[in-house]
């Protein structure tokens, strides 16, 4: 061995340790926006609030014409 040459430590890796996690140059996962709601959301807030309109509409021509008797 040189003078200048260092020697390189052995790998701590044993049996039951957990191997490194991915280096960063892989694929990241795409980040969430979080400025806009997921269309789905959106959807389904709709679907919702047509659906109590309607229900509140029903509800007030059940009472109109329970009055009107």
């Amino acid at each position: 061995m040189t003078p200048d040459a260092q020697p390189t430590p052995a790998s701590r890796e044993t049996p039951d340790s957990v191997p490194d996690p991915a280096p960063e140059s892989a694929a990241a996962p795409r980040a969430r926006v979080e400025d806009k709601a997921p269309r789905g959301l959106w959807f389904r807030l709709l679907v919702y609030v047509v659906l109590v309109h309607a229900f509140a509409a029903f509800l007030f021509l059940l009472f109109e014409v329970a009055a009107r008797q």
